[in-house]
């Protein structure tokens, strides 16, 4: 396989991509706890942003940039990895599969376009696949005015797209994939994140120094892999507040 059809994300920072997630979803679930109402009409909405404000904070501003874009009503953020100029967006895995129902239909979901940037990965590929299959040449106008005004949020070359998907169950993370995608939806590359979730623990780690560097350091028993990533994304918040 070639170098580009990889996921070159760093395993830290997938960790810690993992982590913020785990944390925007128990963050909501709090929300939920301390919040009682008849109606629940900003559910999703609630906990999407959610769940991108912790991505956005958790990630090291030295090297991605994260960017908010509205898509009508909707707003989704941009993870861009400013080293391997790898652009990463965010999906529940149920949401994906319905858009892969409608990929054939005249409407242009964000997804589709912006899957466009693996256009130069598909020739890697031994098996020939139509890049813009089933789509007219109106939809594949669409598409690229679509990516356009994606990209225009970006300050750099963005060579690749990768969409990580998600499932949770009773607002607990229960699956993670990063994939590589043609705007057809054909998966070209998939990688299983879900080793790196880490199971919850009410442990107090307040006495532990977040500013040390040393990644070996005896934390003792009391502290899991969990809680050093917790740490990781709360120094990585800080540091962006600070900026």
């Amino acid at each position: 396989m070639s170098n580009d059809l990889i996921i070159d994300m760093k395993e830290e920072d997938k960790k810690v991509i993992v982590q913020a997630l785990q944390n925007g979803l128990e963050r909501f679930n709090e929300h939920m706890g301390n919040t009682r109402t008849v109606t629940n009409m900003g559910y999703t909405g609630t906990k999407w942003d959610m769940i991108n404000t912790e991505c956005r904070d958790a990630l090291p501003e030295k090297k991605y940039d994260v960017v908010v874009c509205k898509r009508g009503v909707w707003q989704l953020i941009l993870m861009y990895d400013k080293d391997t100029k790898t652009l990463y967006t965010l999906m529940k895995e149920k949401r994906y599969e319905e858009v892969c129902k409608t990929v054939k239909s005249n409407k242009v979901h964000y997804l589709e376009a912006i899957a466009t940037v693996n256009k130069g990965l598909v020739e890697e590929r031994q098996e020939q696949i139509a890049f813009f299959e089933g789509f007219n040449e109106l939809k594949v106008e669409k598409m690229q005015n679509t990516v356009e005004q994606l990209l225009n949020n970006i300050d750099g070359e963005v060579k690749k797209h990768v969409l990580i998907t998600f499932t949770d169950k009773s607002l607990e993370l229960c699956s993670i994939s990063a994939l590589i995608v043609t705007p057809s939806l054909q998966i070209l590359c998939k990688e299983d994140w879900t080793e790196y979730i880490e199971p919850k623990y009410s442990l107090d780690v307040s006495t532990i120094d977040i500013y040390s560097e040393d990644e070996e350091i005896e934390l003792g028993l009391k502290v899991t892999k969990e809680n050093i990533d917790n740490m990781r994304i709360k120094r990585n918040r800080e540091k962006r507040n600070r900026n």
